[in-house]
């Protein structure tokens, strides 16, 4: 079995993904999503929280490029989820839900207020020159520098250390909804995925690679000898056709 990790805010994910899948071909796939829960309204539930999102972004007053650029990231939402059933449709493979049943509360957990306080202070505290950059330039900026974090094992780390304070406390108060400790959520994925014996299993780069942020024993290593290949979802693109 294989296991695929992924950055959730990647710009490059989907597309990257839909080349994945369709290199590999599984006929089995197991996601990140929650165990049990009907996929088809996973799919509507994130998509409608994404352009909810998005709306909320453009109504803003802000940097035109860098609503620009929250616009997209917005729209990606899930796109792990999304691009993975979507493929599983077209070829008419098993996928499953592998995440603790809990997780499921966050599609309806309202994180806007939330969300929008932060971009507004991001907003608010940018540098005027960022504001002139061409949007191509920013997109492109964006993705070199997030890129480099696929192959940092301890970017995952790194990055929760720098996250802002107003980060932190929305991530701990989603966190805190969702009611669930992380050794438990790990070990209900790893035995989740042994019992549906995926080709692939494609989830976040934490639970694949070293440097998961909350101390616990990542995914990976619970699933042990059944793990054939890791691979960072920025490996598509060294994919040939």
């Amino acid at each position: 079995m294989k296991l695929v990790g992924t950055l959730h805010n990647d710009l490059e994910g989907p597309r990257r993904l839909r080349r994945l899948l369709d290199y590999l071909s599984p006929e089995a796939i197991t996601i990140e999503a929650a165990a049990g829960f009907p996929l088809d309204e996973m799919v509507r539930k994130i998509s409608e929280n994404n352009r909810r999102k998005s709306r909320a972004v453009n109504s803003i007053n802000g940097p035109q490029n860098m609503k620009q650029l929250y616009t997209e990231l917005c729209e990606l939402g899930g796109y792990e989820i999304l691009v993975s059933v979507e493929y599983a449709g077209i070829r008419g493979v098993q996928i499953h839900g592998a995440d603790h049943p809990q997780t499921s509360v966050l599609l309806d957990y309202d994180t806007d207020e939330i969300f929008l306080e932060i971009v507004k202070k991001e907003f608010g505290g940018m540098r005027p020159e960022v504001a002139r950059i061409p949007y191509s330039t920013l997109r492109r900026r964006y993705t070199e520098h997030f890129n480099k974090g696929y192959y940092d094992p301890h970017v995952i780390t790194a990055m929760d250390q720098r996250m802002s304070p107003d980060a932190k406390a929305a991530l701990k108060k989603a966190t805190e909804h969702e009611g669930l400790e992380p050794e438990v959520r790990e070990q209900f994925m790893a035995d989740e995925i042994r019992r549906k014996n995926p080709q692939l299993h494609v989830g976040g780069l934490s639970h694949v690679f070293e440097g998961y942020p909350l101390g616990v024993t990542p995914l990976f290593m619970r699933l042990g000898g059944i793990v054939s290949e890791r691979m960072r979802l920025s490996e598509a693109d060294s994919i040939t056709p």
